[in-house]
């Protein structure tokens, strides 16, 4: 008696047995072999600081965000990788967005958002851009008031975007899932930083972590480039599938 041998058109990877590394944006379509879940691991960009010479500050670090979500094969990733903050004698501006999304941008399309820092403010030591990520970012520092909040799970600057930017010795608020409001510049009363930007994450075997102060979050992963995140560095993500 013989018995027959099933047959397959296509023959699934194991879980998590490849690793892509993102540094630039792309748009990623699923392998077909795709076991039917990724996980994504994004680090958010580094605020830009003030560099004057008479008042220099920093910017803040960028968050932290993983989750093991279920994709179909095919299905188009976009991968965003936010801009390093850059320094400004007059404040810097806010690190731009990191995250993944299914099919488009938009925050009913995120998979994972890693929020990034906010700029610091030209003023005095206490005026550094909040660092980014977590459920709510970290408001930036001031001088006698002004800075920025840090965005949250549903309100901030503005939706996937830095909000003010500088201007008049201020600091950019960072990117999120909702940015960092900007801070703000009242000549001969404050100099506000930049507040950092909202994480987001969805599916399984989540974390969302803040930043702290320069320093990017969890730094200490297998899976993390020396430097990225950090003040005036850009974001970074890592994908298993």
């Amino acid at each position: 008696m013989t018995f027959p041998f099933p047959t397959f058109s296509k023959f699934a990877a194991a879980e998590f047995s490849r690793t892509k590394l993102v540094t630039a944006d792309e748009t990623w379509a699923v392998p077909d072999d795709n076991s039917g879940k990724i996980r994504i691991k994004a680090w958010g960009a580094g605020g830009g600081g003030a560099t004057n010479g008479t008042y220099n500050s920093s910017g803040g670090g960028g968050g932290f965000a993983q989750g093991d979500v279920t994709v179909a094969s095919g299905a188009s990733i976009v991968l965003k990788i936010g801009a390093a903050g850059v320094d400004g004698s007059n404040g810097g501006t806010g690190g731009g967005l990191t995250g993944a999304f299914l099919g488009s941008v938009t925050q009913g399309n995120a998979l994972i958002v890693a929020g990034s820092g906010g700029g610091g403010a030209y003023a005095d030591a206490n005026s550094d851009g909040g660092a980014g990520g977590g459920t709510s970012g970290v408001a930036g520092g001031q001088l006698g008031g002004g800075s920025g909040a840090g965005g949250t799970q549903s309100a901030g600057g503005a939706a996937l975007a830095t909000s003010s930017g500088t201007g008049g010795y201020a600091g950019g608020g960072g990117a999120g899932y909702w940015g960092g409001y900007g801070g703000a510049s009242v000549p001969g009363s404050y100099y506000g930083a930049g507040g950092g930007g909202s994480g987001y994450v969805s599916g399984e075997n989540t974390t969302n972590t803040a930043g702290s102060g320069t320093s990017v979050a969890n730094s200490g992963d297998a899976d993390y480039a020396a430097g990225k995140g950090n003040e005036e560095q850009p974001g970074y993500i890592v994908i298993y599938y």
